[in-house]
C-alpha cells in the first residue's frame, strides 16, 4: 500500500451516539445495539460536571484522527463534535475541549507532555487516541503496550480519568500490518488500570461492511465527506457516553 494512502486511512475513525439505551448516532449512523456500552465510570470527571462550578475540561491526545486534517482542519475533528453533543446533553455545564492531536506523533513522544498538559488546562478527563503510528510503521509491540501503560499511569496521577479508542479498521487487502496485539495491548492497558476502552475498530468494521464507510475512496471530495461524517458520528457517541456517565 502506497505511505500516503496509509496516512488518509489512519485519518478516518468513526462511532455512534448512545440514545435511550440503544446504539445510535443519527438515521445516517446505525450500529449494533450491543457494541457500546451505556456509560464508563468517570470519578473525577463527574465530580467537577457536578460539583460548584459544573466545569468540564477535556483533554484529547491523538495523531492525525485526532488532528482532523483529513476533514479539513481541527473545526471538523472528532474532538470538535463532542464538544458540541456534550453541551447538548450537558445543559448548565462548562465544557471546555482542549483538541491536541499532531499528525505523526508517536505515543511515546506524547508521554512526557501528558503531566504538563492535563495541568496547564485544568483536565479531569483525557481521551487518548494512540496506535495508529506503531502500527503503520510495524513498531515493536511489547514497547508500545509499556508506553500505554505508562500514560494511562501518568494521567491517574495527575488526577484525571481517561478513555482510551480503540485502534481503526482498515481492511486487510490494504496490507497494513495485523491490528490485533496492539489492540490486546490497549486492552490490557484497560483492563490494568480500569480505565475505558472505547470501541472504535468494531464500530468502523461494521460500518465498512455495511457500505456506510468506503477506505477505498480515492477522489478527495468523497475522501473529506467521509471524514467529516465519521468524524461527527465519532463525536455524537463520545459526547453521549460521557453525559450519560456524568449524569
Amino acid at each position: 500500500m502506497r505511505p500516503t494512502h496509509a496516512l488518509l486511512l489512519l485519518a478516518f475513525c468513526a462511532a455512534p451516539l448512545l440514545q435511550a439505551g440503544l446504539a445510535q448516532a443519527a438515521d445516517s449512523c446505525p450500529v449494533p445495539a450491543d457494541v457500546l456500552p451505556q456509560r464508563y465510570d468517570l470519578p473525577r470527571a463527574r465530580a467537577a460536571a457536578t460539583g460548584s462550578e459544573k466545569k468540564l475540561n477535556i483533554l484529547v491526545l491523538g495523531s492525525a484522527p485526532t488532528e482532523g486534517m483529513a476533514a479539513g482542519g481541527a473545526g471538523h475533528a472528532y474532538p470538535a463534535m463532542m464538544q458540541a453533543q456534550l453541551q447538548k446533553v450537558l445543559p448548565g455545564v462548562q465544557i471546555n475541549v482542549t483538541n491536541r492531536g499532531v499528525a505523526g506523533r508517536s505515543t511515546r513522544r506524547m508521554l512526557d507532555r501528558i503531566p504538563e498538559e492535563i495541568a496547564n488546562k485544568s483536565a479531569t478527563l483525557v481521551i487518548w487516541e494512540t496506535g495508529g503510528r506503531e502500527l503503520a510503521r510495524h513498531l515493536e509491540v511489547d514497547a508500545y503496550a509499556g508506553d500505554v501503560q505508562d500514560g494511562v499511569a501518568r494521567i491517574h496521577d495527575s488526577g484525571a480519568d481517561v478513555i482510551l479508542l480503540d485502534l481503526q479498521y482498515i481492511p486487510d487487502s490494504l496490507g497494513l500490518s495485523d491490528p490485533a496485539a496492539y489492540r490486546q495491548a490497549l486492552r490490557d492497558a484497560a483492563n490494568t488500570d480500569d480505565t475505558a476502552l472505547f470501541p472504535r475498530f468494531d464500530l468502523m468494521h461494521f460500518w465498512a461492511k455495511s457500505g456506510l464507510i468506503d477506505l477505498d475512496a480515492r477522489d478527495s471530495g468523497r475522501r473529506v465527506q467521509s471524514a467529516r461524517t465519521l468524524f461527527a458520528c465519532l463525536g455524537d457517541a463520545l459526547g453521549s457516553v460521557i453525559g450519560a456517565s456524568l449524569r
